[in-house]
């Protein structure tokens, strides 16, 4: 997370750099809700990043931006996107623990 985003962060949701989750049970939830409409535009100040790791393995790579009214992720290629299930993230994302260490090993 930018530090910028952080004030525009839901109150539950930890004001960290870095967000991680492991339990596998939440990331099938995130799964399943991390569908996006195209809004035809563009966001010109989308700094924060979610990546999804499988083994070690980048799945999934995107700008975003999460705050108390939207999630969105920003594409070179595609655009702005609107979550389509902001409410079902929000309450994901709220599970995800700051990382807490110096370095973090992937």
């Amino acid at each position: 997370m930018d530090w910028n985003d952080w004030n525009n962060l839901p109150k539950k949701i930890a004001k960290r750099r870095v967000l991680i989750c492991t339990d596998n049970k939440i990331l099938e939830q995130l799964k399943n809700y991390f569908i996006f409409e195209q809004t035809e535009g563009d966001m010109a100040t989308v700094t924060s990043t979610i990546i999804i790791f499988n083994d070690k393995e980048i799945v999934f790579k995107s700008h975003i931006s999460i705050d108390k009214h939207s999630i969105g992720i920003q594409g070179e290629k595609t655009g702005y996107s609107k979550s389509l299930y902001t409410k079902e993230l929000y309450e994901l994302f709220m599970q995800f623990k700051p990382y807490r260490k110096i370095i973090l090993n992937i």
